[in-house]
């Protein structure tokens, strides 16, 4: 999978101008959406590739803004290691596959 570095680097600015406010944990979802949605514009990628495509353009967000009364040297390994989990749940929830495990464990 190769993305165009000019058209990433576009969409990380996108993403980015909506939490001028600085980027805090609370965000990360938000931010997931939006790089689901913007990652589905590559139309020839398959779905894991959309989603590596939606964490790096959060990944490009967290590196891009400051996060409110804490040091980025703290948040940023924290956001970017919950991101992958936070794009999983983005594509699930539009996938319709959101919450199918806990509800086959009960029955």
């Amino acid at each position: 999978m190769t993305i165009d570095p000019v058209w990433l680097k576009a969409k990380i600015k996108e993403v980015k101008d909506i939490f001028a406010d600085g980027f805090q944990f609370g965000d990360l979802l938000k931010a997931a959406n939006l790089a689901r949605d913007v990652s589905k514009e590559l139309k020839e990628l398959k779905d894991k590739d959309h989603r590596q495509v939606a964490v790096e353009i959060i990944n490009g967000v967290i590196d891009a803004t400051d996060t409110p009364w804490l040091p980025d040297s703290m948040t940023d390994p924290i956001f970017k290691m919950v991101a992958p989990w936070a794009v999983d749940k983005a594509f699930d929830a539009v996938e319709g596959v959101l919450g199918k495990d806990e509800k086959s464990d009960e029955s």
